[in-house]
């Protein structure tokens, strides 16, 4: 088993996120097995919906060991992606097919309600990623208005 390491600021940032070590570890390993991460110089972005969570996991090797650089989730289902945008290439790399993404847009679905969100996707494989400030920013304040419209 490969040895995951969180500094202090990393752990306190997953536990107010409500992200288990263990969760980190499935994440981790689920990118490194499936290849369905994006790289970039020496990080690398994995993600996998565990019940009813998406949790992303940006890491760097360190030898044998996996330095987590930062972790961050939502409970929205990710669904297909759409509208890619050929000419905004982004500097991340497909683990899968080792092309650089572009910008796309992913439908995402929260109590019935289907949206479309900006997102980062491989032109070839389509596996499409969000970035933290998405996720922090734009879903999390999505999820909340359709909460309070429910209510």
């Amino acid at each position: 088993m490969v040895e995951i390491n969180l500094s202090a600021e990393v752990r306190k940032l997953a536990e107010e996120r409500g992200i288990p070590l263990e969760q980190v570890r499935e994440v981790v390993q689920h990118g490194e097995e499936t290849k369905e991460k994006l790289l970039l110089d020496d990080q690398t972005l994995a993600k996998k919906r565990i019940g009813t969570t998406t949790v992303y996991v940006v890491y760097r090797r360190a030898g044998e060991a996996i330095d987590v650089v930062t972790v961050y989730s939502h409970r929205m289902e990710e669904r297909e992606v759409s509208d890619f945008v050929p000419d905004d290439v982004q500097p991340w790399r497909c683990g899968r097919c080792n092309k650089n993404v572009v910008r796309a847009s992913m439908n995402v679905s929260y109590l019935g309600i289907t949206r479309q969100a900006p997102a980062m996707a491989c032109p070839d494989c389509g596996v499409g990623f969000f970035e933290e400030h998405i996720v922090n920013k734009t879903l999390c304040t999505a999820m909340c208005l359709f909460e309070k419209k429910r209510a």
